[in-house]
């Protein structure tokens, strides 16, 4: 049975136009995309590069041969039942089968029980066997980037459904399994063919694959919710050779949708510092004038900013932070406050100076995200009214990315991690670390942006443990980070700069100052820590005296 013969898209039958778009061209879309972004990400292919070892050619055609294969489980007959009428009309014949499992699951059996082991076998996945790497040692490697890109709905997929093992015969039949085969060995054959060469299995391969999953996890979420537009990328149910469609229709329009997505924020401009940000402070105090021109690491680091209250350590952050993004050690910041009210009042505080820290003519985007969006009906309902779907929901709890990317593209809010500016509630950063749905996009977001949390002292030890490992995921992307507060315990403060090394892989430093305010400063050769004084104005004199009192 040909691939061809199998639909990935599909609208309902009121509905004007194509009926479907063949499984085939949709995943070759979604692969566009994820190409897309990376050939214009520098920052992230470097670091994708820098992490894996391989060379940024390979890097890429491994990436994009993968992204092709997210939606793999559509291949049951299940699923492709959902629409009967389509089924029939492509299959030459009526099914009775019953979707009852997610395909991001299906996807997963299908790779571990058919695919791997065929492409294996017949030597059309490339990659190298040796003597000391058997057929179970790629699989525990290459396994970790399959399931990142079957979990593209937001969560892992499952080998096991009511406490059962999902059994492949009952989802794939003989056709099924065939056609996939097919379509896995051309798409191989369209992504690592020559001048790609196979894959050398050395130690620490499986680790490095695991790390590199997190950031093919949010890459394949982004590129499902921008490739799944029917507007960008019209319906074809014509069979045509996959190189031309990948060369004809999936690149140039994955490019226009990238274009027009707002993900890609322009360039940083090179004019730093606090005159250049915020023109209207005449006199920067001691504070702002040391972080306008103290010196910055070249890779990932750590900024801890003490100071008092009114000192201006906002602005003195951001414009730290952008003069990060004009060294390359980001392309935007996200700033995380305590409160709702705190991240509006910052929101509005931005307006004025957020434009200056980019170049070229495309505005870049500030956003603001709280959880309190939530609350308000009429928020929900035009999210909802905001961009129509033509794809009917899969099943109960598996939402088609088409309804995801209507309700992502209609309010930009829902883009503040992946927004040039993003302005929130410290809860929106602290998800990109807890097991919430599509929590892997928040980090790939994240990443790409110099972190800023505000009023990191007055945080409870739950939300401290919360921030220690947000610190370790956000460094061992190669992401740099503020930190804000009034006044800091050296504990704390030693905890915060040894999760950041975590994460890097270096050895932590000792912080030994008691001055204050002081700025610590944590790259990966060492800490440093500068002590400044007080704008005038903000110092105050706190007498103490002993008592004794007598019982």
């Amino acid at each position: 049975m040909s691939f061809y013969c199998y639909w990935g898209k599909a609208r309902p039958v009121e509905v004007g136009g194509a009926a479907y778009h063949l499984l085939a061209y949709h995943s070759l879309d979604v692969a566009a995309v994820g190409r897309t972004l990376l050939d214009a990400d520098a920052k992230l292919r470097q670091r994708l590069v820098l992490n894996t070892g391989l060379e940024e050619s390979a890097l890429l055609s491994l990436i994009t041969f993968f992204l092709a294969l997210h939606d793999l489980g559509k291949f049951a007959e299940g699923f492709q039942n959902l629409r009967p009428d389509i089924f029939e009309t492509l299959r030459g014949r009526p099914s009775k089968k019953d979707y009852t499992v997610r395909h991001d699951s299906l996807g997963d059996l299908l790779w571990r029980g058919v695919i791997w082991p065929t492409g294996w076998k017949d030597g059309w996945l490339r990659v190298g066997q040796a003597e000391f790497a058997d057929m179970y040692d790629w699989q525990d490697v290459l396994g970790a980037w399959m399931r990142s890109v079957t979990g593209h709905h937001g969560t892992p997929p499952r080998e096991s459904f009511h406490s059962m093992p999902l059994l492949l015969d009952n989802h794939f039949d003989a056709e099924s399994k065939s056609a996939a085969i097919s379509f896995v060995k051309d798409v191989a054959g369209l992504f690592l063919g020559p001048p790609f060469s196979p894959l050398v299995f050395q130690g620490g391969l499986e680790r490095v694959f695991k790390l590199v999953s997190w950031v093919l996890s949010g890459l394949a979420v982004l590129s499902d919710w921008i490739g799944s537009d029917s507007s960008s990328f019209p319906y074809h149910s014509a069979d045509m050779p996959l190189e031309d469609y990948w060369r004809e229709y999936a690149l140039p329009q994955a490019l226009a949708a990238v274009q027009a997505s707002g993900v890609l924020p322009p360039p940083p401009s090179s004019n730093t510092g606090m005159a250049a940000l915020f023109r209207e402070i005449r006199e920067p105090s001691p504070l702002q004038e040391h972080v306008s021109s103290c010196e910055l690491s070249a890779g990932p680091q750590l900024f801890i900013l003490e100071d008092t209250t009114g000192s201006g350590k906002t602005e003195a952050a951001l414009t730290l932070a952008h003069r990060m993004m004009a060294k390359g050690l980001g392309e935007g910041i996200f700033m995380a406050l305590p409160t709702m009210a705190t991240a509006n009042a910052m929101y509005e505080r931005l307006e004025t100076a957020y434009q200056r820290m980019y170049s070229g003519v495309d505005v870049p985007s500030l956003v603001l995200a709280h959880s309190g969006r939530h609350l308000s009906s009429m928020f929900r309902e035009s999210i909802a009214l905001g961009r129509q779907t033509h794809d009917p929901a899969y099943a109960f709890g598996d939402e088609t990315a088409s309804a995801y990317c209507a309700a992502w593209l209609a309010d930009s809010r829902k883009k503040a991690l992946l927004a040039a500016i993003g302005v929130g509630t410290v809860d929106q950063a602290l998800l990109a670390v807890l097991p919430v749905r599509h929590q892997s996009l928040r980090l790939v977001g994240l990443s790409r942006s110099v972190l800023i949390v505000d009023e990191v002292h007055a945080y409870d030890p739950y939300m401290h443990t919360l921030l220690r490992n947000l610190l370790r995921f956000h460094a061992a992307q190669g992401s740099s980070a503020i930190l804000l507060s009034a006044t800091l315990p050296r504990r704390t403060r030693q905890e915060l700069s040894d999760s950041f090394m975590q994460g890097v892989g270096g050895p932590s430093s000792i912080l030994k100052a008691t001055r204050y305010p002081l700025v610590t400063h944590v790259p990966t050769n060492g800490a440093v820590e500068v002590a400044t004084d007080c704008r005038e104005g903000t110092e105050r004199t706190v007498s103490a005296r002993w008592s004794m009192k007598r019982r």
